[in-house]
């Protein structure tokens, strides 16, 4: 049995070989295979092409807010637990505080940043917060707006986990 290149070159070659009717005949016939080819090269096995639609949800309208940073929403209690039952620091916690401070002022070489940390620390002792509150309102707008760097405020709520882990606890 020829295969489809053979074919094609034979009927070609009939086609020029026989007289105007047979030779009518002949490209209706070409025009059906080169029909069904391009049919079988869409969809194979004979099953319908398959369309498809994705459709995103509506996403509903954003808030603006006057602060820079979107503010965190309000932790309900059972995350805040959640959250200080995974953070358990030792000792006094006006001291981790500190520890904290020194820590994230250790991982930064430029004086201006050390400055920044020292800030927030300070920012948080005046507000008589410690670690686990801090951890659990996850609030960098807070720091923010008592002049804490924006880049030092986001680190200095979101790096406690981290530092927890690396004292052991």
């Amino acid at each position: 049995m020829p295969n489809g290149r053979t074919k094609k070159r034979w009927r070609k070659a009939l086609i020029y070989a026989v007289g105007l009717p047979q030779r009518e005949q002949l490209y209706a016939e070409e025009a059906q295979y080169m029909e069904r080819q391009r049919k079988q090269g869409t969809s194979q096995a004979g099953f319908p092409p398959i369309n498809i639609t994705n459709v995103m949800p509506a996403q509903p309208p954003k808030a603006s807010t006057p602060c820079s940073v979107p503010a965190m929403p309000e932790s309900t209690g059972l995350l805040s637990r959640d959250r200080s039952a995974q953070l358990e620091i030792l000792g006094l916690r006006d001291i981790a505080v500190k520890r904290y401070s020194d820590w994230q002022c250790s991982q930064v070489g430029d004086e201006a940043l050390k400055m920044e940390y020292r800030k927030a620390w300070e920012v948080t002792l005046a507000d008589g917060l410690d670690l686990e509150q801090v951890y659990n309102d996850q609030d960098a707008g807070f720091y923010i707006e008592k002049g804490v760097k924006r880049g030092i405020a986001r680190r200095f709520v979101s790096d406690i986990v981290t530092w927890v882990k690396g004292q052991g606890y």
